[in-house]
């Protein structure tokens, strides 16, 4: 079988059917992309203020945070003086051995002694009483108890407190022996 073809159309209106069918699919292909074009960079940008808006909060919260450090940075500073303090008052104490407590105690009281200040010194090792004996006797009983001390040496109570008799302001010191 023949295949019989019409054409009612001239050659001229075929192109010109042919080309305006072309522009046409060609014009909605241009205007296609250029809406999604659009859709995309409208997506983009509200993308990009989105971001924006989140880095201005990080910076918000940024600041905040910092603030926050930078008052538990003070207060720990703050506390780390105090012990720097501490440590530094912990250093110099000595815990003296309660056997020495003991014995200055009964030697006071043994001999009427009234005390207002002992005082030990670890740099030099050294005793010092401050007190008042009722009599001259009372004084030479408590140093002679002290230079028979085994951990005491170099008992001194100056000659000036031996010669008043009663009511006696004195000042004693002693050096410990350190063991070798």
């Amino acid at each position: 079988m023949n295949n019989l073809s019409l054409n009612l159309l001239p050659n001229r209106e075929k192109t010109e059917s042919s080309l305006k069918w072309r522009y046409f699919v060609i014009k909605n292909f241009i205007l296609l992309n250029l809406t999604v074009t659009i859709a995309v960079a409208l997506v983009l940008v509200g993308a990009k203020l989105a971001l924006v808006h989140e880095l201005e909060q990080a910076k918000k919260q940024s600041f905040l945070v910092q603030g926050a450090f930078k008052k538990i940075n003070k207060e720990i500073s703050f506390f780390n003086k105090k012990l720097a303090f501490i440590e530094s008052v912990q250093k110099e104490f000595v815990l003296w051995p309660p056997i020495i407590y003991d014995f200055l105690d009964k030697e006071i009281r043994a001999n009427n002694i009234s005390i207002r200040e002992i005082k030990f010194d670890t740099n030099d090792n050294t005793l010092t009483i401050n007190g008042v004996a009722p009599t001259r006797n009372d004084l030479i009983a408590l140093r002679d108890s002290l230079k028979k001390n085994k951990m005491l040496e170099n008992v001194d109570v100056p000659l000036v407190y031996l010669l008043k008799k009663r009511n006696i302001n004195f000042n004693l010191t002693a050096s410990f022996k350190l063991p070798e």
